[in-house]
């Protein structure tokens, strides 16, 4: 979303996206040519033209994007996204994470006059219920110098209300 040259189909505000792998594209490109890799490995799903699933992005060491064709290494000349996975090291390390969003933490911004046409049964439009995000990464050596690990686990809950206050 943040990358010069892309185009996103949608805009996630306060994580209400996040359960939906959003569709982009590049200058000059049709989304049919948008690649997915991790250590260069592709996975795209052409079927979906998308990821064939979601990502733990803790997992991730770096993540690389290229437009217009300017990576000869990629089958097309669409967006190509490169994730490069964390390895284990000599040193033990972790983090964890904790994202939280509920209704009374979001602004009610929508005139009254526009509330009452097409607010909903609630009158306050289609809205985030609650998000919730989560997980840790941890990673170290099992033989120093020679065999190390590294994982993640994450979970994102995403509650969405209609304008049916569904």
């Amino acid at each position: 979303q943040s990358v010069p040259g892309i185009t996103m189909d949608r805009v996630n505000v306060g994580g209400s996206e996040s359960g939906q792998q959003a569709g982009y594209l590049g200058k000059g490109a049709f989304d049919s040519q948008t690649t997915w890799n991790v250590d260069g490995m592709p996975l795209t799903d052409m079927s979906s033209r998308s990821s064939p699933f979601y990502y733990d992005f803790d997992m991730f060491q770096e993540m690389n994007v290229s437009t217009g064709g300017s990576d000869l290494t990629a089958a097309t000349g669409g967006v190509a996204l490169n994730f490069i996975l964390r390895s284990g090291t000599d040193t033990f390390r972790g983090s964890a994470r904790i994202y939280y969003e509920d209704d009374w933490m979001q602004s009610k911004n929508m005139p009254a006059d526009l509330a009452a046409s097409i607010g909903g049964v609630s009158g306050e439009g289609n809205r985030t219920d609650y998000y919730q995000d989560y997980g840790f990464e941890v990673g170290g050596p099992f033989i120093k110098g020679r065999l190390w690990g590294w994982g993640s686990v994450g979970k994102t809950d995403v509650q969405i209300r209609t304008l049916t206050d569904v």
